[in-house]
């Protein structure tokens, strides 16, 4: 099944199908509406490799991440996997393997290989070969969770939002305030744990607290740890701190 099918049901040109199909601006919204209907009916799959070569445009977004198995990652690719279906585009998953992962090979290799339109880093630190690499790509690129110096980023500031938390449990009277983060684990090269820990520290010193360095517990970012890291913290029941950031 072809765009010549698609042409002839709709007593369109074969130019008009491909642009509709493509959803060019040149073409009518209604006349767009028809063609992907008729092409749905019709079970239609575009050719992503002949697009590719008659634009210039893979119609894919690489999103590289650091590991898949844990919660921010699995809902951020989750959001962006949505829009780009929604966008017609497909997603192409780099993932860097979390500690003990070849995060060379990755980027001097994989990401070159494929072809993709534009580059999605969730929540890494680039070091200087790293960044390189990706400029080699020349394609468009953005961060989602993190700093991202150079780049286009979209996030919170972890360590702002650290101070309103730990201001706003000060201000409710604690003083006996506990930490339970996650640390970055070896290779990984993420920025978060890091913003989080040193902003409830430096808010803690600003309300004139210290923290205590045996209620700074990892939750290593899994519900697991959170419940280790939780036990840890209530195991003496005279000795417990009445808030945890």
């Amino acid at each position: 099944m072809g765009i010549q099918e698609i042409a002839t049901v709709t007593g369109l040109s074969k130019s008009t199908v491909s642009r509709a199909l493509r959803g060019l601006p040149s073409v009518a919204g209604p006349t767009i509406d028809q063609v992907r209907r008729v092409a749905d009916e019709l079970g239609y799959v575009p050719s992503s490799a002949a697009a590719g070569l008659a634009t210039g445009r893979q119609r894919a977004v690489g999103v590289v991440v650091p590991v898949i198995d844990r919660w921010f990652y699995v809902k951020a690719l989750g959001g962006v996997d949505a829009e780009l279906r929604r966008a017609g585009h497909d997603l192409v998953l780099y993932n860097l393997g979390g500690p003990g992962g070849d995060r060379d090979r990755a980027f001097r290799r994989s990401m070159l290989r494929h072809r993709v339109d534009a580059l999605v880093l969730l929540s890494l630190v680039l070091d200087e070969t790293e960044r390189a690499e990706l400029e080699l790509t020349r394609h468009p690129m953005i961060v989602i969770g993190g700093p991202a110096p150079g780049l286009r980023n979209v996030g919170v500031d972890d360590a702002v939002v650290s101070h309103l938390a730990v201001r706003h449990l000060v201000g409710l009277g604690h003083r006996d305030v506990a930490y339970m983060g996650g640390q970055d684990e070896d290779g990984m090269n993420v920025a978060v744990p890091y913003l989080r820990h040193d902003g409830f520290v430096d808010a803690l010193a600003s309300c004139g607290v210290g923290p205590r360095p045996d209620w700074m517990v990892d939750g290593r970012f899994s519900f697991a740890g959170g419940v280790e890291a939780g036990a840890a913290l209530l195991a003496d029941p005279t000795d417990r701190p009445t808030a945890v950031f």
